[in-house]
């Protein structure tokens, strides 16, 4: 561009066309700063909302118009109202941004304590790094429009960022917030690239190292930070390093391996046992696997009883198990009062019938 040529700002559209809150904060920064191109538009947003896909219209002798996708790409509404569902979490933050009320499994997966007077933390606490300014704008854009369904990224206060799908409503004066874990979002509109030589902590662990080959295999434009975010959705804990020789090293328990697992620990009878099949059902389950998720267990299938939107992950995880025969793994799930816990599971698979014991941490 020569010194002293006009520049024309590109039209915005925002999609879907019904958010207005997610319009007003994509206008919004697209008039306070100057983005050369629609790419460095989507890093800017995509540093709050993992999903955003920004293109340009790109015609000929037309003035520009970006549109920009909340969620990556134009979705149809098929998957229904999802925060009407019953047993997600669910948080109320007043209008000076103080969270007030929160469920058990809000408080487990965003590391809350009882709320009260001494405890009564500020939204902005569990804001992802840098995006401060950015959550601060949507949460006044919030109040005024009334509601946003956006997915966002969540810094829970063990610091570990996870990506939510979040409906924020008004209410009065305040904001009622429901969530639950984002699926896919590592799949961004991108070129691929071949993913990187990651070794994964511990070793013993064949369905974390599975699971994450298969994230890092359908992911574009594949990133440490982008391959923990996916991760943290099954394994919460999980923290990647980058080495000096350009592979990565994946900790499915934060930034050690956990030294050596404790040898055949499963042998203890008393421990929560159960049965199932390869499509999740639960044939069998012993009075202490009851007592330990409290909720009855018989009858119903594995997919009902994990964080909400682990259910994608339920089948896959149960193939791999399958395939290896034998998995020592660790996980997370609510309780019937929804409360979350983690367990160390010790998988055996023979034919069409799995057997897990569970060893609470």
């Amino acid at each position: 561009m020569r010194r002293g040529e006009a520049t024309t700002k590109p039209t915005i559209r925002t999609i879907p066309s019904s958010d207005t809150a997610f319009h007003a904060l994509v206008t919004k920064l697209a008039e306070e700063h100057e983005y050369r191109s629609p790419q460095e538009l989507g890093r800017r947003l995509r540093r709050l909302l993992p999903r955003v896909l920004v293109r340009d219209r790109a015609l000929s002798g037309e003035p520009p118009v970006w549109y920009v996708y909340r969620d990556g790409a134009w979705r149809p509404s098929d998957d229904g109202p999802w925060w009407n569902r019953e047993g997600l979490p669910r948080i109320v933050i007043s209008s000076d941004g103080y969270v007030v009320e929160a469920n058990r499994l809000a408080r487990g997966l965003l590391g809350l304590r009882d709320l009260g007077n001494d405890s009564t933390p500020h939204f902005s606490a569990f804001v992802a790094p840098g995006t401060i300014g950015d959550a601060n704008a949507l949460f006044e854009i919030v109040r005024s429009a009334g509601e946003l369904v956006a997915t966002v990224l969540v810094r829970p206060s063990d610091g570990d960022v996870i990506a939510c799908d979040v409906r924020a409503v008004r209410d009065g004066d305040r904001l009622v917030g429901v969530f639950r874990l984002a699926a896919d979002t590592g799949a961004a509109a991108a070129t691929p690239s071949r993913p990187p030589a990651v070794t994964t902590h511990p070793s013993v662990d064949t369905v974390f190292r599975q699971f994450a080959e298969d994230v890092l295999a359908n992911m574009a434009e594949p990133t440490p930070e982008r391959l923990a975010l996916v991760v943290h959705g099954l394994y919460p804990h999980a923290h990647v390093e980058r080495g000096d020789d350009g592979t990565w090293e994946l900790f499915r328990d934060g930034r050690t391996d956990g030294g050596p697992a404790e040898r055949e620990w499963w042998k203890d009878a008393s421990l929560p046992r159960l049965r199932y099949d390869r499509q999740g059902l639960i044939l069998e389950a012993n009075e202490a696997a009851t007592a330990f998720l409290g909720r009855r267990l018989e009858g119903h299938f594995w997919h009902e009883f994990v964080t909400p939107t682990a259910t994608d992950v339920v089948s896959p995880v149960i193939e791999i198990i399958r395939k290896a025969g034998v998995a020592v793994s660790r996980f997370r799930m609510p309780t019937g009062d929804g409360a979350l816990v983690e367990f160390d599971s010790y998988t055996t698979a023979e034919g069409e019938t799995l057997t897990t014991i569970m060893r609470p941490t």
